[in-house]
């Protein structure tokens, strides 16, 4: 005959069951994002790019996009070097951003997927969340790794 569970028991399986349904702040939904939620605190560059993607020249797609990248780029990047415009004349210590970058259909940050909005296979995922609460559209995902920039010779 089995015996009866204890108190202690009875909390575990009471708390087990709290996360399985999920809804506590801290958890925010089922235990499997509980699951996610701990992997990517474990690796907070957790950024998955598909294989395939697009070479883009910014310039070509118009509606500022060079100058929005060119302007982060050259904020992120101002401690290893000085970014300059690709229409400017670069010195011996400045680098100069050509505007080509990759663009993807879509990403996956930390296990959640976000697409571009003009690609038909990002279209589904193509709305996200900023600052926890601002809803932003995304039209485009781009990846700029520093070989897209040339430093000219002295």
């Amino acid at each position: 005959m089995p015996r009866p569970w204890s108190r202690e028991d009875c909390d575990s399986i009471e708390l087990l069951k709290s996360y399985l349904k999920g809804g506590t702040p801290e958890r925010r939904g089922t235990l499997q994002s509980y699951i996610e939620h701990i992997q990517v605190a474990s690796n907070p560059d957790c950024v998955d790019f598909p294989r395939f993607h697009q070479d883009i020249q910014l310039r070509t797609l118009g509606h500022g996009s060079y100058n929005l990248v060119f302007n982060y780029l050259r904020q992120a990047w101002s401690e290893k070097f000085e970014l300059i415009s690709d229409i400017a004349l670069a010195t011996c210590s400045q680098a100069s951003f050509l505007g080509v970058v990759k663009s993807f259909t879509h990403v996956w940050v930390s296990k959640r997927r976000y697409g571009a909005g003009e690609y038909s296979r990002g279209i589904s995922a193509r709305y996200a969340y900023i600052d926890t609460r601002v809803p932003v559209l995304i039209d485009y995902i781009f990846r700029c790794l520093s070989l897209t920039v040339q430093t000219s010779t002295c």
